[in-house]
């Protein structure tokens, strides 16, 4: 299996020529707790490129997950008031 590292990088690359699949891609990392909760609010940041309605939801999770730092939270928070 795949690093979430390296799972984050090639959604990222894969949102150039495919951005249905980076936003499925970023949206498995969200919704994956055992990935880093630093490179799960990157992925869901990210997902506002590609898909704005599947970032909100991300975001969304994100900042109900009460195992994620406040700090992040709270960033998620920030970030789904910048969605459009």
């Amino acid at each position: 299996m795949h690093d979430a590292d390296s799972r984050f990088e090639a959604a990222v690359i894969l949102a150039e020529i495919d951005p249905a699949g980076a936003a499925e891609a970023l949206g498995s990392i969200v919704r994956d707790k055992a990935v880093d909760p630093d490179v799960r609010f990157e992925a869901a940041a990210r997902l506002a490129g590609v898909s704005p309605p599947m970032a909100a939801v991300a975001l969304s999770v994100i900042m109900s997950d009460a195992t994620i730092d406040p700090d992040i939270r709270a960033e998620a928070a920030h970030q789904l008031t910048e969605i459009d």
